[in-house]
């Protein structure tokens, strides 16, 4: 818990833009701020599974309220995979071409790093699948918070991706 406490004071002291604002005292100094057990969380899934993460940033611009998981699995059966031009013509392209960056490709393109990768933001209870309708959806204030966290050109950055 120690090692819990100090990441949420640093998080507190050093984040810019203030973003985690102290919201009620508890006791020594010890704030409650759900926005930072978030943060925590997202930081300890960044450490210990690189692919969950980027698919919780990419999951922050997308409709929060139900991503298919078809879309992903068209992604990893496609090649070349199909888009579209400025002027609306069909464009194929291999997805090493797409500028994705690789390791999100990674875990796009394979049915199992996929499926771990949402296994464990579901364990996390950051995202909620269900079964029924194979889709994917993130409660609006950790929809809000994922891509609140993001510094404008990281933001850029995802939305791009998310684009494609």
């Amino acid at each position: 818990m120690d090692l819990l406490d100090e990441e949420q004071a640093y998080l507190l002291e050093h984040s810019s833009r203030n973003r985690y604002h102290k919201t009620t005292q508890l006791e020594q100094g010890q704030y409650d701020t759900v926005l930072t057990i978030w943060e925590i969380s997202f930081r300890h899934i960044r450490k210990t599974h690189l692919h969950a993460s980027l698919l919780q940033q990419l999951f922050a611009f997308m409709n929060p309220e139900e991503i298919s998981e078809i879309i992903f699995s068209d992604m990893a059966k496609r090649r070349p995979w199909d888009t579209y031009g400025l002027n609306g013509e069909l464009i194929s392209m291999d997805p090493a071409d797409s500028g994705l960056d690789a390791e999100l490709m990674e875990v796009l393109m394979s049915h199992i790093k996929l499926r771990e990768a949402i296994g464990r933001l579901l364990s996390f209870s950051l995202i909620r699948r269900k079964a029924q309708t194979k889709t994917l959806s993130i409660h609006p204030p950790v929809h809000f918070w994922a891509s609140w966290r993001m510094e404008s050109e990281e933001k850029s950055a995802w939305i791009a991706r998310t684009a494609f």
